[in-house]
């Protein structure tokens, strides 16, 4: 996933778990690049909480705050050099799973 393809992280709740949902431009597509299971599990998130993508606040060293605001800046950032750059799509543009 391209930080491109992110629209913005916001905190969310599901029966009483926190978590970080990760907004998407084009959820329909990065679904469909995903193996048969992640393709599966990511519908099942998108239809239940609203997206496809979602941080436990489990699974994290930092609180949701936290992460939220700095994948927000970074998403920022990005928008900042893709405006000013030709090529949008490097490698440094690339986030890990």
């Amino acid at each position: 996933m391209y930080w491109a393809e992110i629209a913005e992280a916001r905190i969310n709740s599901y029966r009483g778990f926190r978590f970080l949902g990760i907004y998407l431009n084009d959820p329909a597509t990065i679904i469909k690049r995903q193996t048969m299971a992640k393709h599966i599990l990511m519908r099942l998130n998108k239809l239940l909480v609203g997206t496809p993508v979602n941080v436990p606040e489990d699974v994290i060293p930092m609180s949701l705050e936290s992460l939220e605001e700095t994948i927000n800046a970074k998403l920022g950032e990005h928008t900042t050099k893709a405006s000013h750059s030709v090529n949008a799509t490097s490698a440094t543009d690339m986030v890990e799973d």
